[in-house]
């Protein structure tokens, strides 16, 4: 029997999750104005945060079902002795290779897909500007 679960999760406790968005999901079609929207809702959010710290910002709902990949055709396709070990390293591997297929939602989490990755390059390109900066002033003798 198949058991279902909800829980609230920060953004940042997704990050090392795998997605997939499964074929029979429309494609992205959020415009400019659905992510301004959104951009736009988060900095009210932070502009008018209340003095308590358990406020947060709830993005709507993201149902997702918990898979694993299906490794049976691998195995019957190994001789018995090959199978009993690739098994054992297969267990290992699965622990770590949960998928979450993406039911509802896939809209707002490709968004943020995408401006965490934006902000991450941002980061990235600052830290390398700072570096070359520091670099810059060292061969000035600065």
């Amino acid at each position: 029997m198949v058991t279902n679960s909800t829980s609230l999760k920060a953004i940042n406790e997704l990050l090392g999750l795998k997605f997939y968005i499964p074929s029979y999901q429309r494609g992205y079609r959020w415009t400019k104005i659905q992510v301004e929207d959104l951009l736009n809702d988060l900095d009210e959010f932070k502009k008018n945060i209340g003095a308590k710290s358990s406020d947060f910002y709830c993005l709507q709902p993201l149902v997702v079902k918990e898979t694993i990949p299906d490794t049976s055709a691998f195995f019957e396709a190994l001789p018995k002795e090959e199978s009993d070990m690739a098994l054992q390293v297969t267990r290992d591997a699965i622990s770590n290779n949960t998928r979450w297929e993406v039911i509802d939602g896939q809209q707002r989490l490709t968004t943020i897909f995408i401006i965490l990755s934006y902000l991450s390059n941002c980061q990235l390109l600052y830290q390398r500007n700072q570096l070359l900066l520091i670099l810059m002033g060292s061969l000035d003798g600065k």
